[in-house]
């Protein structure tokens, strides 16, 4: 057993005093923090992130790399306020012990016997109930946290993280192989995006691999690039492009529209007048994630549909006027393979 191992085993075990340890096993996925599964003898089941001195993955980006330990007490301090505002049938794992010296957070378990969505979406399966909690689950969050405290110690450097986030899927996106309408529409975007920053809860990797699917609910989770700054529309278009992504990628393009409408009509019809100014911006996004997922750090590995994919997203982002209603059928029929 690894020192890292060692270390969730003591705290568990002697500081929170929860109990005799059945088992502990290691998460797989994701690329910054290591995570285990820890189960009890008395049943209890918890989760333990750990930031450590490296991160999980050799192949995570220079950008990533860079963010301090200090990423799961930000996450600690997300859930803590998310906790209090979503609806019985969205959730988001509680905080049972945040441990300074080692930089582990543990949590508990969410959505219990959930299915991640990226593998949902992996399949073709695009469940149209699902896709209507999260729009509904990501209006919430966007309007019930505004004028929240700083999320990472101060303004300024949730403002700074922020601003890291948003070049590293705009402008840090390599761009050998991109038109220059394109390039310059990325620079375009991230200035926009830059001054419609606010004062709310951004999660900044709000995507399938961070969304569990259950019968009645759905969970969120991996808060830990979250900040209390930036611009709706980052994390509405960073999560429409993966639906468009497996869309386009296992053929199931009907279904995929049908997700993507689900998702965005709620959304637009409770926050009407945030959709009006943030809409043009939502479909850049959109087409940027799909660029940064095809050319910037961890690409995903969409062999076959590659080239469609580069297509959409270029399409999106091209210097096209978008009106709010506009907007929305662009995005629908990117999701219908128009583009690709």
């Amino acid at each position: 057993m690894c020192k890292t191992h060692k270390n969730i085993v003591e705290i568990a075990a002697i500081t929170l005093n929860l109990g005799k340890i059945k088992q502990i096993s290691h998460v797989d996925g994701g690329i910054i923090n290591h995570v285990y599964r820890i189960e009890f003898f008395d049943g209890k089941i918890l989760f333990a992130k750990h930031a450590g001195d490296l991160p999980k993955s050799d192949t995570v980006g220079q950008t990533l790399l860079n963010i301090s330990a200090d990423r799961l007490l930000a996450e600690k301090r997300a859930l803590i306020l998310l906790n209090n505002i979503f609806p019985v049938n969205v959730e988001v794992p509680e905080v049972i012990h945040y441990d300074n010296r080692t930089h582990t957070l543990f949590v508990s378990e969410v959505c219990q016997g959930g299915t991640l969505l990226d593998g949902e979406l992996k399949n073709g399966k695009f469940d149209l109930k699902v896709a209507k909690q999260i729009g509904l689950s990501m209006m919430q969050c966007h309007s019930d946290t505004k004028g929240i405290y700083p999320l990472r110690g101060s303004k300024e450097n949730d403002i700074k993280h922020w601003d890291m986030m948003l070049s590293l899927r705009t402008t840090d996106i390599p761009n050998d192989t991109l038109p220059v309408d394109v390039i310059s529409r990325l620079q375009e975007l991230r200035k926009e995006a830059a001054l419609a920053s606010r004062n709310q809860l951004m999660h900044l990797d709000f995507c399938p691999k961070n969304i569990l699917a259950g019968e009645s609910t759905i969970g969120i989770i991996d808060f830990e690039l979250s900040s209390s700054y930036g611009d709706l529309a980052y994390d509405l278009g960073f999560f429409l492009a993966h639906y468009m992504i497996w869309g386009i990628e296992t053929g199931n393009l009907r279904g995929c529209k049908k997700a993507i409408e689900a998702i965005l009509i709620p959304y637009v019809a409770d926050n009407k007048n945030y959709w009006d100014h943030i809409s043009k911006r939502v479909v850049g996004f959109t087409g940027a994630t799909i660029l940064y997922r095809l050319f910037g750090a961890s690409p995903m590995n969409v062999i076959r549909s590659r080239k469609h994919l580069q297509r959409t997203g270029t399409a999106l982002l091209s210097p096209e006027f978008d009106t709010p209603k506009s907007a929305l059928k662009r995005l629908s029929d990117a999701a219908a393979g128009f583009y690709a």
